[in-house]
């Protein structure tokens, strides 16, 4: 158990000393310094942590929930919390807030950073991808996903 604990107590601690960079848009986490066309932005600290997150996961679709997971932690807040934080960041990073570019809503899933959009289905510990099911090929999509309707 010691060994998983510090595990994890490294994992933040590199984490925290990352230098995170988008585009024209720099994240220092060790000195918490974010610079947008090389001028310091100054964020609150919640906002500093939700645009690492968004970042750090450029291009994948994170839902409220998991963000409010990854950057509100055991803090039981309502998701319309991310919808209020996701629009203050906006107003200081997009240059036109109502047609953002960098922080992208996806409808119906949550939000994604610039970048090539993926989705994320799931996240496994390693090891547990032995386990996974795995996906068959179907004449319909080339996947067995479920999703054929069917004139396919």
């Amino acid at each position: 158990m010691k060994a998983v604990l510090n595990r994890v107590a490294t994992s933040r601690a590199e984490d925290d000393n990352e230098v995170l960079e988008s585009g024209d848009l720099l994240i220092n986490r060790a000195e918490h310094e974010v610079r947008l066309r090389g001028a310091p932005l100054r964020l609150a600290p919640k906002e500093f942590d939700l645009l690492s997150e968004f970042v750090r996961s450029r291009g994948l679709a994170l839902s409220r929930d998991l963000l409010l997971e990854r950057v509100w932690g055991d803090d039981h807040f309502d998701t319309h919390t991310i919808d209020v934080h996701v629009r203050w960041l906006r107003e200081k990073i997009e240059d036109d807030p109502g047609k953002p570019q960098r922080l992208l809503t996806v409808r119906g899933v949550g939000y994604s950073s610039q970048g090539k959009r993926r989705f994320a289905l799931a996240v496994m510990p390693v090891g547990e991808a032995d386990r996974a099911p795995r996906l068959r090929p179907s004449p319909c999509s080339g996947y067995n996903t479920g999703l054929c309707s069917s004139g396919d």
